[in-house]
């Protein structure tokens, strides 16, 4: 190899590393945020459903989008705050009182507060974790493992 080609190969290894990471990215995207996503779900006994409806979209050059389109999914990720709840009323088509199952037997009332709920917040977990950070690490050193390798071509 001459000088020129040499300088020319050195000059383009950014825009060469860019491409590999395009290439790459999703692959290294499943592996080291959506699969660990889904791994934690599964650990902490989340539904199958939602623990599916997770995947990565890639959304342009450069970029992805970690995507749950789950019915449900703001109020697992978030949670929801208190609430009171009434029965409808004959007049409405339903009854008076409400009727639920709580510890084994069945109690009957005119109102209940139930406690909110505080989401399960797992993009918050996976950054904790260290899942995007670990994806960038090794999206980077792929590329570098891939440059250092061309360069011996």
């Amino acid at each position: 190899m001459d000088f020129n080609t040499a300088m020319l190969r050195l000059q383009s290894a950014p825009t060469r590393a860019l491409d590999w990471i395009e290439t790459h990215k999703m692959n290294y995207a499943i592996k080291y945020i959506l699969d660990p996503i889904r791994d934690l779900q599964t650990s902490r006994g989340h539904a199958q459903s939602v623990i599916d409806s997770w995947h990565v979209n890639n959304t342009g050059y450069l970029q992805l989008e970690l995507v749950n389109d789950h019915e449900y999914i703001d109020l697992l990720e978030y949670g929801w705050g208190d609430y009171d709840v009434y029965p409808l009323g004959k007049e409405n088509g339903g009854a008076d009182t409400l009727k639920f199952h709580w510890r084994g037997q069945w109690h009957f009332s005119k109102h209940t507060h139930p406690r909110g709920f505080k989401g399960y917040h797992i993009v918050n977990s996976a950054e904790n974790f260290g899942f995007f950070e670990r994806f960038l690490n090794a999206l980077i050193d792929g590329a570098n493992r891939w440059l250092q390798e061309a360069r011996l071509r």
